[in-house]
């Protein structure tokens, strides 16, 4: 297991440092960078490789490995009123992930694009499927939040995890006391969705970690298309989608 901390000042830096079009995307990002000279904050914590890897062999005769890392926000707001977060990145083509909500409150904000970009909104025993090649970015609108996620091994493009493509400039904000999206126009059509509960999405095991230790492997780990097929969006065709509206 590895341990990494996130500030903003580092991710501003490494912000800067790359094309103009893959950097983050804030709000009010020129008094959120003065505030940031004053006084740094941290936007997360995380646990690389919680628990032992689990390799099994897929449906279709390949190795699917499965990692799991697992995710710490203090759930404070930025200095502008932006939500606590994390970088945002896209998946690599092939890499499917799920995230398990363990304390705390969070908005899976995610998007395949082109097309509608999607709130998820998660509580405590909730989980959410992301197709690979999603784009995705975590908000805590009520922290400190934990937050655990399996991906299969990523074919990692040469640029990097992050940073690597062009950003989705999507957000989310307080305003008056209740949560507000900000967008770069022409800003995207927005759909808010309520995550389904781990039990619906993985079964007989109740959290990711116990799923991974298993000594049989479920079926969502041997074939996540055919079993998360029906947990998350069909973007861009806009098929229907078996997620409750909120």
């Amino acid at each position: 297991m590895s341990l990494l901390t996130r500030s903003l000042a580092q991710v501003l830096a490494d912000s800067d440092a790359a094309p103009q079009d893959a950097r983050c995307f804030f709000y009010d990002e020129t008094r959120l960078r003065a505030s940031a000279r004053v006084h740094d904050q941290v936007l997360y914590r995380a646990e690389r490789d919680a628990c032992p890897a689990r390799t099994v062999v897929a449906a279709d005769g390949s190795d699917y490995t499965w990692r799991l890392d697992r995710v710490t926000y203090p759930g404070v707001d930025l200095p502008t009123g932006e939500l606590g977060r994390s970088v945002g990145h896209w998946n690599p083509p092939g890499q499917w992930e799920i995230f398990e909500v363990l304390q705390g409150e969070i908005v899976v904000l995610t998007t395949l694009g082109p097309g509608p970009v999607e709130l998820v909104r998660c509580h405590p025993g909730s989980a959410v499927c992301l197709r690979p090649g999603s784009w995705h970015l975590t908000y805590v609108p009520r922290g400190p939040a934990v937050v655990a996620n399996i991906y299969t091994e990523p074919i990692r493009r040469a640029a990097g995890k992050y940073f690597s493509a062009p950003t989705v400039r999507v957000g989310l904000r307080q305003d008056s006391g209740e949560i507000a999206t900000f967008a770069a126009q022409p800003a995207p059509a927005v759909v808010w969705r309520q995550a389904p509960s781990i039990a619906d999405v993985i079964g007989g095991q109740s959290t990711l970690e116990e799923l991974l230790a298993s000594p049989t492997a479920n079926g969502i780990l041997k074939d996540p298309q055919f079993h998360c097929q029906e947990l998350v969006p069909a973007w861009p065709d806009g098929a229907g989608v078996p997620i409750k509206e909120w």
